[in-house]
């Protein structure tokens, strides 16, 4: 009798469990609305999982950097053209928030509050563009 209950408890657990909440996807460049959104996703993208990886100790700030230095080079060279001009701002402040972490991390003043202001204005333009993903909560 009490093999019968253990076995129905952890059969229980076990639905339960497949029950649960599942991670949603990670928005994709197809996710943002067309036009300037569109033209800066790739990077604003990356910039959002290098952070992400930096916060959750996966990757450190110095491993970031050569990426993110890509990534901003990228946004500098597309920022101009961009009709949107709110989100040129965004990309601005991005290509400056990249640029204090790439100087705190060559300086070893690196203390992560870099990083999460990045990862604050990358959402933000994330939360801008994308009009509908469970991942961004739109």
């Amino acid at each position: 009798m009490r093999v019968v209950r253990v076995l129905g408890a952890l059969a229980t657990l076990v639905a339960l469990g497949s029950c649960g909440p599942s991670t949603p996807p990670a928005p994709s460049v197809n996710d943002f609305k067309a036009g300037s959104c569109r033209q800066v996703a790739a990077e604003v993208l990356d910039v959002a999982s290098m952070t992400s990886a930096v916060s959750q100790g996966q990757k450190s700030a110095a491993a970031a950097e050569d990426p993110l230095t890509a990534d901003q080079g990228h946004l500098k060279s597309t920022v101009e053209q961009l009709a949107d001009p709110s989100v040129q701002q965004q990309v601005r402040t991005v290509i400056i928030d990249i640029g204090f972490f790439r100087f705190t991390v060559d300086h070893h003043t690196f203390d992560g509050s870099q990083n999460k202001g990045l990862a604050k204005d990358a959402g933000a333009i994330e939360s801008a563009c994308i009009t509908s993903h469970p991942a961004t909560g739109s």
